[in-house]
């Protein structure tokens, strides 16, 4: 039950694959002066690759639990693939510009909450987030990909389930554990 809490708190239920960014209950932002920037940023590089590394293999176990899935774990793979690339980019760019708006004080999954309007100006600073934006919007009008239920099927009902599955989950919240016990409090 535990371990289910904590896998509820990764995954939201409009997206198997969707890694839940929370918002924060009492974040409370970092000011300028009094954090490590070279810390912060290496704290979300080691996060979003921790994720992303979770996510290329929940897909291979995807693919090798069901070959004729792949087409469409490969797609949501590279959404996902995305919307981690774009979070890394908006850390980078607004702990330089705009540092209250990176909630480090709060744990590492509720850094941020971004306006529309934040992601329009992290566009115009930064040309890979414009362009991944471009195809997150993309992405949120294409039609519904006609095995996207079967994949969500197996997940629940076999994935899930299993040792190897558990064992990703394991090695991305040691990961996050690891972050969130180390905070960048001081500049250096």
């Amino acid at each position: 039950m535990i371990f289910r809490t904590r896998l509820s708190k990764i995954f939201t239920l409009h997206s198997l694959f969707t890694v839940t960014f929370l918002s924060a209950v009492l974040s409370v932002p970092a000011r300028a002066g009094s954090i490590d920037i070279a810390c912060v940023i290496e704290q979300e590089k080691t996060y979003t690759s921790a994720q992303d590394q979770f996510q290329i293999d929940l897909t291979a176990l995807i693919i090798r639990t069901s070959p004729d899935l792949k087409e469409v774990s490969e797609l949501f793979l590279s959404d996902q693939r995305n919307l981690i690339e774009m979070r890394r980019i908006a850390v980078e760019v607004l702990i330089h510009s705009e540092p209250d708006k990176v909630h480090v004080d709060s744990n590492i999954n509720q850094w941020l909450d971004l306006s529309k309007e934040d992601k329009q100006i992290i566009a115009k600073r930064n040309k890979r987030y414009a362009e991944l934006l471009n195809l997150l919007d993309s992405a949120k009008t294409r039609p519904a990909h006609p095995d996207g239920d079967k994949v969500r099927a197996l997940m629940r009902d076999k994935i899930s389930g299993m040792d190897e599955y558990k064992n990703l989950i394991a090695k991305l919240l040691t990961v996050i554990d690891k972050i969130n016990s180390s905070k960048c409090n001081s500049r250096k």
